[in-house]
């Protein structure tokens, strides 16, 4: 008896070391003092190591659980053709106050969210709507990892505005990856493809399992299963 009670304690630590509070930082595109200048490139730092809700630039963040201080978020810079240029954009996206949308470029934008080393990050979703406050269908919507490989996809994907309203894209279970890239393909929109907007992307960051916790929840797990 004592030994499955050791066995269930250490089940339940190496559960603790692996599930540890997946902290989520909201981008919402916010300073202290207000949102961005209208229609102006969004800072490249804004989103980087994220530890309080108001960091050492002034800009602004939402919380859901904590915060990020291990990750670092580009905008538009990868290598991926979805390389628009990100600008942020006050209204008139939906019923969505202050978003980033591609300019510069006729098919979309990439978002590459990155950890540091020994840490995942843990996306859980964001918002996208269609200027001005009016409904869209995109070629796609796709999460990657750091080696391209796609985590989440959807074609013809209906980008609502009219309303004004906008479409959820929440993941459960979170999309968890060293690396990860937010894009979109708006290309079969043509000139109007920059009418496309993002905004309130939650993410958050995890341990990576050391391999010895692994070996841990494994024994722990026979050993559960066995009791049965």
């Amino acid at each position: 008896m004592l030994r499955q009670k050791l066995m269930t304690l250490s089940f339940v630590a190496a559960l603790a070391l692996v599930a540890q509070a997946s902290f989520a930082t909201v981008l919402i595109f916010e300073t202290q003092a207000g949102f961005f200048p209208n229609n102006s490139l969004l800072p490249q730092a804004y989103g980087d190591n994220v530890a309080a809700e108001i960091d050492g630039n002034g800009y602004k963040y939402g919380t859901a659980h904590g915060f990020t201080p291990n990750v670092e978020v580009a905008y538009g810079t990868g290598s991926s053709p979805v390389d628009g240029v990100a600008v942020f954009w006050l209204n008139d996206f939906g019923d969505l106050d202050g978003v980033l949308e591609a300019e510069s470029e006729p098919r979309g934008l990439q978002i590459t969210l990155t950890a540091n080393q020994g840490y995942n990050v843990v996306l859980h979703g964001f918002d996208m709507a269609g200027w001005s406050q009016a409904d869209y269908t995109i070629n796609a919507v796709r999460v990657r990892d750091g080696n391209d490989q796609i985590l989440f996809e959807q074609s013809n994907a209906s980008i609502l505005g009219a309303g004004p309203s906008h479409s959820d894209f929440d993941f459960a279970p979170a999309l968890v990856a060293p690396v990860i890239k937010i894009e979109w393909d708006s290309s079969n929109l043509g000139n109007s493809s920059d009418n496309i907007g993002i905004d309130n992307i939650a993410f958050g960051e995890a341990l990576i399992p050391e391999p010895a916790t692994l070996s841990l929840l494994g024994i722990a797990g026979l050993a559960a299963l066995r009791r049965r």
